[in-house]
Formats: C-alpha cells, sequence, structure tokens
C-alpha cells in the first residue's frame, strides 16, 4: 500500500494539465491500479480482507470498488473499448470497384489513465488501508511475541531463518511461487 501512496503522490504532482506527459499519467496510472489491486486477489500470497472496508468512509469504499472493476476489467482482463484492435481497409473516392482496393491498415488502441483526481482518492483509499494493516499488524505481533515466548531460546534458533528480498536472476523469475 505504501507504493500505491507513492505512485499517487507521483501522479498528482504531475499537476499541470496542459503538459502532461501522457505516457508517463498512463504508466503511473496502470502502476497503481497494478499494485492496489494485487492485495486484494487470491493466490499464492495472503490477501487483505475486503470486509473490513466496512469501517471506511463511503466514498472510500466507492473508490474501492472503481479500481477494482478498472483493474479487473481493463487493466488485468481487459475486454471493453479501451482496447481495440481494429482493421481498416483504405477507399478512395475514386474507386469503381473493390478491385482497385491497394491497402489494409491494422491499428491498436488503448486508454488508460487515472480520471484527474483520482489519484489522490485513491491514494487516501491506501493511506485508510496503512492505518488499518498497522493497526492489525500490531495485534498480530503482539499475539507472536507471546507464542514466541511459549519457546526456549535453543528451539527458536533451531527454526529456519527467513530471507528478505527476492532472487530476481534468470533462473528464478520463470518459476512459480510454491503455495503455502
Amino acid at each position: 500500500m505504501r507504493a500505491v501512496v507513492d505512485v499517487c503522490e507521483r501522479l498528482d504532482a504531475l499537476g499541470d494539465t496542459s503538459k502532461l506527459d501522457f505516457v508517463l499519467w498512463e504508466a503511473l496510472s496502470g502502476a497503481a491500479v497494478i499494485r492496489y489491486g494485487r492485495c486484494f486477489k487470491q493466490g499464492v500470497r495472503h490477501y487483505l480482507p475486503t470486509r473490513a472496508l466496512s469501517a471506511a468512509p463511503h466514498e472510500l469504499q466507492e473508490t474501492h470498488a472503481f479500481v477494482i472493476a478498472l483493474r479487473d476489467k481493463h487493466v488485468a482482463h481487459s475486454v471493453n473499448p479501451f482496447e481495440e484492435n481494429e482493421v481498416t481497409v483504405q477507399i478512395g473516392d475514386h474507386f469503381n470497384s473493390s478491385q482497385e482496393i491497394t491497402s489494409v491498415n491494422t491499428a491498436h488502441g488503448r486508454v488508460l489513465g487515472l480520471l484527474f483526481g483520482m489519484p489522490a482518492q485513491l491514494g487516501e483509499l491506501a493511506k485508510w488501508w496503512l492505518g488499518w494493516l498497522n493497526r492489525e499488524g500490531k495485534i498480530e505481533r503482539e499475539k507472536l511475541v507471546s507464542l514466541a515466548r511459549t519457546f526456549t531460546l535453543e528451539a527458536l534458533k533451531r527454526q529456519p531463518q527467513g530471507v528478505l528480498g527476492a532472487d530476481t536472476g534468470r533462473h528464478t523469475v520463470t518459476k512459480r511461487r510454491k503455495r503455502p
């Protein structure tokens, strides 16, 4: 969620629409939507419970629904007219028959980008989740401290060590993550 806030702040900083770099706006919009949406999709990782949003203000709930729909129907699995492939045939006004056609073209178009003002809303939503995560994390950490105190130091030292960070080398990027 911290990354979502960071990306939304960068989108807001682009500000002046008369000088807007639309390629950058689209890229950052997609990044924000994808990063936010991944937190709620089932898979190998644990996901955030959307039921927790019932405690959030209604506007944030609406923002969540919009961003998830945008992610599902447009960014991750485009099924809308926002992304289209077209085939066109060049027909001259002077043509007497279709036998005179000499050119067929293809075109790809995609419109992606959060509406102006939406990065601020998504940023606020992500901040709400960060607060929720901090509160829930504190509760879980307290439980884990209590649990850890039931073991001897020797038993804890025998446990496997966690590794922070991921190996992103060529040999590991193509491997699927193991399910817990």
